[in-house]
């Protein structure tokens, strides 16, 4: 801190999903801050900036339900909210504590800093978001990431090779977090069924570990530790995505028109993914006509229209 204080900041920036960079800027005294929130809209930091949650219509931020919602649904939304304000709140509560510790009982409260920053950067999409209430505080960013460029989209010379092999391409990825090398033996050999039975179609699987006596004798698999996610979702050749349904794939997947199967890992993806009727299906031979609609048909291809 003595080191940063020998520094005159005019601005900071930090995640609003923990409040410590907050309160570093406030020990700092940086009078522009902004906050940024990975997630769509978190509803502590839109509470303290003056932004309403408008329970009725709005889905929370770990909602399990969609906007159409009923008296039961919008009842459980209220308590999902609530149940999500109460983490935050703690979690807020622990941290403002300590800086009180260090710098003194005056320290402000939580939402007393986060009400103060200039501005909030949603990684949201408003086209693909749910409306909601907004002030011209609130920023949304979603997207502004994903690239069309064909020079950064350049794929490496053996997924370029492997996408050349079949004229069906499915990515499998469960992002960063979930991780496929810890996915229980029964989803493996589930996903490796649905694998086999699909001869004709190359599977890229972001699997964290070069486990190939996993895969047996299957020639249409290739398991990579790490993907270039948005240069092979622009890629043509790509058919489908079979994603956990997190916000940057999502966004991804409706900026490129690619049609993908949402298989939900951590609480914040049921509020933002996108939901799809084969979450509750085996991955077996008996439903390889299903899948080969989704696919193999294109029949729920989407265009994006940006």
């Amino acid at each position: 801190m003595d080191t940063l204080s020998e520094t005159q900041f005019d601005v900071g920036i930090a995640e609003a999903f923990d409040l410590c960079g907050f309160g570093i800027f406030e020990v700092l005294n940086v009078r522009s801050t902004i906050a940024t929130t990975s997630c769509v809209h978190a509803e502590v930091v839109s509470k303290a900036i003056g932004i309403p949650s408008a329970a009725s219509y709005v889905p929370g931020m770990m909602s399990t339900k969609g906007d159409e919602m009923g008296m039961f649904e919008r009842l459980q939304n209220v308590v999902e909210i609530t149940l999500g304000a109460k983490f935050f709140d703690t979690l807020f509560e622990m941290e403002i504590a300590a800086f009180r510790a260090k710098f003194g009982q005056s320290f402000k409260d939580y939402d007393e800093i986060l009400a103060q920053v200039s501005y909030v950067f949603t990684n949201s999409n408003p086209y693909l978001d749910y409306p909601r209430p907004t002030i011209h505080k609130s920023i949304d960013v979603g997207g502004i990431a994903v690239s069309f460029d064909s020079n950064r989209n350049k794929l490496p010379k053996h997924l370029d090779e492997i996408l050349n092999l079949r004229s069906t391409n499915v990515i499998i990825s469960f992002g960063t977090v979930v991780k496929s090398r810890y996915m229980p033996d029964e989803y493996k050999k589930s996903l490796l069924k649905m694998f086999e039975v699909m001869p004709n179609t190359t599977f890229i699987w972001k699997y964290e570990s070069d486990d190939y006596e996993m895969i047996g004798n299957l020639s249409n698999v290739y398991l990579n530790s790490w993907l270039p996610q948005n240069a092979l979702l622009a890629d043509s050749r790509i058919t489908a995505f079979v994603t956990h349904g997190g916000l940057g794939s999502t966004t991804e997947i409706a900026y490129m028109g690619k049609p993908a199967v949402m298989v939900f890992g951590i609480c914040s993806d049921l509020g933002y993914g996108m939901c799809s009727p084969l979450m509750e299906i085996p991955m077996d031979s008996q439903n390889y006509e299903l899948y080969q609609n989704y696919i193999g048909g294109y029949k729920y291809r989407v265009f994006g229209a940006f």
